[in-house]
């Protein structure tokens, strides 16, 4: 079998001033609109027509601590259903210039039913920050 070479792309090679980043969420109830907020300012999705999750990042804004991430899920649901939310939802972040640096997280991690009974609406609010 021939050995197919690898290029390794220095990020410091990377010279675009923006960085694409698509949120994957996987639930099995509806979610808020998804969205970043840099510094007070609100960045919508970009491709709301194809049922994915787009967003254009300010570079700069990537490595920083002011990058914040938002969303909500509706868990006005019954019991089973919630616990199969807070076992199974992802949020996944790809970044298809720097393919290395994808990442998930569960946003219920650490939850129970009992935490979140009795309530309608569940925010989500993380912080991301890449290094490059």
């Amino acid at each position: 079998m021939k050995k197919i070479s690898q290029k390794t792309v220095k990020i410091t090679d990377f010279q675009e001033s923006n960085i694409e980043v698509n949120v994957i969420i996987s639930a099995n109830t509806q979610f808020g609109d998804p969205h970043f907020i840099i510094n007070g300012m609100r960045i919508d999705d970009n491709n709301s027509s194809d049922g994915k999750f787009s967003f254009t990042i300010p570079k700069a804004a990537l490595t920083s601590d002011n990058l914040l991430f938002a969303t909500s899920f509706n868990i006005n649901m019954q019991v089973n259903h919630l616990q199969i939310l807070i076992n199974t939802c992802r949020i996944k972040f790809e970044f298809p210039q720097i393919p290395g640096k994808n990442f998930h997280f569960n946003p219920f991690e650490g939850k129970t039913t009992e935490d979140l009974a009795d309530r309608f609406i569940y925010g989500v609010y993380k912080y991301i920050k890449i290094e490059l």
